[in-house]
């Protein structure tokens, strides 16, 4: 069995991505490795969003073990934007199915009123430790 290689399948995942949504994403492989497994959060944030409307946060979280791999159903995912009035935008417990479209999870949240730049933080928590990442969001007029 061909071992997988996460930025690898990140990247081609990104190109399928961004011709679906037709504007800029920052694809980001972030890797986290604890008793013997390999946390891995596959996150495409986007690059810059009018004030005032919707963005979405995209989200593969992954388990690698010697075994083979799968989507990681445990743990919490938390977004907030640094920067703004209200930081906290929401979580989303991976354990509820719905919340699942294929081996993503979307999250989408509304955009500040005020342009500038911001920083978007994406944490999971859960029996697999703590990972955090941040990008830089610009709000645009």
């Amino acid at each position: 069995m061909t071992p997988i290689d996460p930025e690898e399948d990140a990247w081609l995942e990104w190109e399928r991505m961004m011709a679906r949504l037709g504007f800029k994403y920052v694809p980001t492989v972030v890797i986290s490795r604890v008793r013997g497994v390999a946390l891995t959060l596959e996150i495409f944030a986007p690059v810059s969003a009018p004030a005032g409307s919707s963005a979405i946060v995209f989200v593969r979280p992954y388990l690698l073990t010697l075994r083979g791999g799968g989507p990681l159903w445990e743990g919490t995912l938390e977004f907030s934007l640094n920067g703004a009035e209200n930081s906290e935008l929401g979580r989303i417990d991976l354990s509820e199915p719905e919340v699942w479209a294929d081996d993503w999870v979307e999250f989408e949240f509304h955009t500040p009123e005020e342009p500038g730049k911001y920083r978007l933080v994406v944490r999971y928590e859960g029996p697999y430790g703590t990972v955090r990442e941040e990008f830089q969001l610009q709000i645009d007029d």
